[in-house]
C-alpha cells in the first residue's frame, strides 16, 4: 500500500514544515500533560516524525516504532541518522499484533491514523494471545 516514494514526501514534508495537522496536535497533546523521558510505543509510525518531534522536544526519551510496510525503512532510518537519534529509536518491521507480546511496556503509544489501514484493527486492542508452550 505504500511505497519508498511516499515515505520520502513524509520526510521531506516533515523536515520543511515539521509536524501538521493531527500529528502534531497528538505530538502536542503529550507535550503538554506527559511526564518529560517517557518511552514511547508507535504503531505504524511510518518515517517517525512524530517519534522525532517527541524525542527533540525531550518528551520522550525512547522510541518503538512497529510497521508492516517494509517501504519506510530507509527513509526512517536517513531520518534518524541526520537528527542524531538512531541509537534511541528501535524500528521494527512486522505485525503488531503478532509483536505485541515480545514488546516492552512504554509509557504512551501513538496508534496514529493506523486503525483505518490495519486490516483487522480490532485485533490491536486485544489483549495479547498466549504463547503456545514449548
Amino acid at each position: 500500500m505504500f511505497t519508498p516514494k511516499q515515505a520520502a514526501g513524509s520526510a521531506s514534508r516533515f523536515r520543511r514544515k515539521g509536524l501538521r495537522g493531527s500529528a502534531d496536535d497528538l505530538a502536542s497533546a503529550l507535550k503538554a500533560n506527559g511526564p518529560a523521558g517517557m518511552s514511547l510505543l508507535e504503531v505504524g509510525g511510518g518515517v517517525g516524525q512524530i517519534q522525532v518531534a517527541l524525542l527533540e522536544s525531550g518528551v520522550a526519551s525512547t522510541a518503538t516504532n512497529v510497521e508492516l510496510s517494509t517501504s519506510w525503512e530507509d527513509t526512517a532510518r536517513a531520518l534518524l541518522d541526520e537528527r542524531g537519534l538512531q541509537r534511541r529509536v528501535e524500528r521494527i518491521v512486522g505485525d503488531f499484533v503478532d509483536q505485541a507480546q515480545t514488546l516492552q511496556q512504554a509509557d504512551a503509544v501513538i496508534l496514529h491514523r493506523v486503525v483505518c489501514c490495519y486490516p483487522d484493527w480490532k485485533a490491536m486492542f486485544q489483549p495479547p494471545r498466549p504463547r503456545p508452550a514449548v
